[in-house]
């Protein structure tokens, strides 16, 4: 055991999410969709964050991810229920690929 280091942590986590979008983002283009990545940090509220840049982007659609699992169905999940409950703006909820690829 020991202490992790947070920061790293962190850091691996921005640089997956950047990539993954990256990947996300090049697939939608291909299929003539227009399609934004934008990372918010130090946000006080994800979905209202999410929520208030697909306003400001001028967003057609809000497409989130529902992650399972015992940690991430309650954090990410509240986040997929908080933006369906207050954006005024469609959301489409979409499996992670590895959720896709176990059914």
């Amino acid at each position: 055991g020991g202490w992790a280091n947070v920061t790293a942590y962190l850091e691996a986590e921005e640089a997956n999410a950047n990539e993954k979008a990256t990947l996300w983002i090049a697939n939608a283009r291909k299929k003539n969709v227009d399609a934004t990545f934008v990372m918010i940090k130090g946000a006080n509220s994800i979905s209202a964050s999410i929520v208030k840049m697909a306003t400001r982007q001028k967003a057609d659609l809000i497409v989130v991810t529902q992650k399972s699992g015992p940690f991430s169905s309650l954090v990410l999940g509240s986040v997929t229920r908080d933006v369906l409950s207050s954006s005024l703006k469609p959301v489409l909820v979409m499996p992670t690929i590895a959720a896709r690829q176990q059914h």
